[in-house]
């Protein structure tokens, strides 16, 4: 893991555990080395995380293998997954509260329904979403789409329990999901 810009570790706010990933909104991300757990081709998959906005996130990135991979994102205020060909997820339009902690996921279940959910509550949902999601030319990254070449899509805030599960459609229900309430497992 590669911290870029001012990212840091904080102990002053924490989800869970004793710290969190400050991101201040000005070029501050992580990278990290590309790996198979992140090409979910056809698959189920599910990417999760709390999330605590010091700003509006009006553009930013929650996490992201851009290069022509995937993206969880905020683009013009509306939250959606996106795949390197440019196939969207349905949209949610959303301003959260800043300064409060949301859990915030997606995934895609075995019959190709992507759902992205926020502290529980299923937002939006797309069926027929059986795209081949690419493989990325760059390193993933939390919180920036500078790595992709992009700049603008800084996230403001905190992030905590950031989880990227392949294989697995964690919630897969329209019905919603109980949000975490510890850590998730280090293995």
């Amino acid at each position: 893991m590669s911290f870029q810009g001012n990212a840091q570790i904080d102990t002053s706010q924490k989800k869970m555990g004793t710290a969190s990933l400050l991101l201040d909104g000005t070029a501050d991300y992580l990278t990290f080395p590309a790996t198979n757990d992140l090409l979910f081709s056809t698959g189920t998959f599910t990417i999760e995380g709390f999330f605590r906005f010091s700003a509006t996130p009006t553009n930013c990135i929650l996490l992201t293998s851009w290069g022509g991979g995937w993206a969880f994102w905020f683009e013009s205020g509306k939250l959606y997954f996106r795949d390197g060909n440019l196939h969207d997820s349905g949209q949610y339009t959303w301003s959260p509260t800043l300064n409060t902690w949301y859990h915030i996921a997606v995934d895609r279940d075995a019959s190709n329904v992507i759902r992205i959910y926020v502290d529980g509550v299923m937002q939006v949902k797309t069926t027929g979403y059986n795209y081949d999601i690419p493989v990325s030319a760059t390193s993933p990254a939390i919180g920036s789409l500078r790595n992709g070449g992009f700049t603008g899509f800084d996230f403001n805030g905190w992030m905590d329990e950031i989880r990227v599960t392949k294989g697995v459609a964690r919630y897969g229900s329209d019905g919603g999901l109980t949000v975490p309430t510890t850590a998730f497992p280090r293995s």
